[in-house]
């Protein structure tokens, strides 16, 4: 009898397992689809970007203080406009296309393209925007700076000379290349989210510290990732554990920022071409002079 009891136990067991594991795989098998799609995504050679940015004064060098208020001066914003923008762009590969819009502003101020190669700005929408603002002020300087009316762009060099601004910053930049993240990391990431309800194809959120995270994986398309973040630096000392065990290298540039928030929509955009059309030289030293002029009226009509 007690042979014939123990023959019905290892069956039972066995079916007990079996559907402990199935009932496992049907609950794990949804986020390990969509922890494909976001690897898929977040491997993929471009995406787009829009992001607000609020700059800390405090965090920041000198330097990177007085290029931002002299930009500030000399296009009539207001100073709390350069340290609060929006950039919207996209990256390929090594390229990164941005447009910068200053707080409150709808036009872009500068456009920016870096690679590894060259890097370029386009000249004429700060120029005709400092232009604009000086000839309102000094009505003279309609006849010495004309117009622009076709974009030109000029080397971050160039920009420096005529602008009198030092934008090493920008030319040492370059993309992070973070360790690839694979398949079980994504989705030991969603693992720890929870799935929003009612959203088609899975949106995951987590939120602590005054910063949340949101990954839309669709069935189809892009995936998206919208973050925002408050008190940034208390934020990244909070999840600093949590990067390191994603194997996550945080950028250095992150201890400027007080705040931030914005999406990525990952694998969306189109090959990035860097612009032909440059300044030569004799330009940029005509511009140069232009500057040193418009520094001697200010000097002589200042109170």
């Amino acid at each position: 009898m007690g042979t014939k009891k123990k023959s019905y136990i290892l069956p039972v067991i066995l079916i007990l397992l079996a559907a402990v594991v199935t009932g496992v795989g049907i609950y794990c098998y949804p986020k390990w689809k969509a922890a494909g799609r976001l690897q898929e995504g977040m491997t993929s050679a471009c995406f787009s970007f829009e992001l607000e940015v609020a700059l800390d004064r405090q965090a920041m060098e000198a330097g990177q203080v007085e290029v931002l208020e002299k930009l500030a001066r000399l296009t009539g914003f207001e100073e709390e406009a350069m340290f609060r923008f929006t950039v919207r762009g996209s990256v390929w590969e090594d390229k990164i296309h941005g447009m910068f819009y200053p707080m409150g502003s709808e036009d872009p101020l500068i456009e920016l393209y870096l690679s590894s190669d060259r890097d370029v700005i386009n000249e004429t929408l700060p120029y005709n925007t400092i232009r604009k603002n000086l000839v309102s002020r000094y009505g003279l300087l309609d006849y010495v700076m004309p117009a622009e009316k076709e974009a030109v762009y000029m080397t971050l060099k160039q920009a420096e000379q005529i602008f009198g601004l030092d934008l090493s910053g920008l030319r040492d930049f370059a993309l992070p290349v973070p360790e690839e993240l694979s398949r079980t990391k994504c989705f030991l990431l969603l693992w720890a989210m929870s799935k929003e309800a009612g959203e088609e194809g899975g949106a995951y959120r987590i939120s602590a510290e005054g910063a949340s995270l949101q990954l839309e994986l669709p069935e189809e398309g892009s995936a998206t990732v919208r973050f925002r973040a408050q008190e940034l630096q208390r934020i990244v000392s909070a999840w600093r554990e949590l990067f390191a065990r994603l194997k996550i290298e945080l950028p250095q540039e992150l201890g400027l920022l007080e705040g931030i928030s914005g999406k990525l929509v990952l694998g969306e955009g189109e090959e990035i071409k860097l612009p032909d059309k440059l300044m030569d030289q004799k330009a940029a030293d005509r511009l140069e002079g232009i500057r040193d002029v418009i520094k001697g009226i200010r000097e002589i009509f200042a109170p």
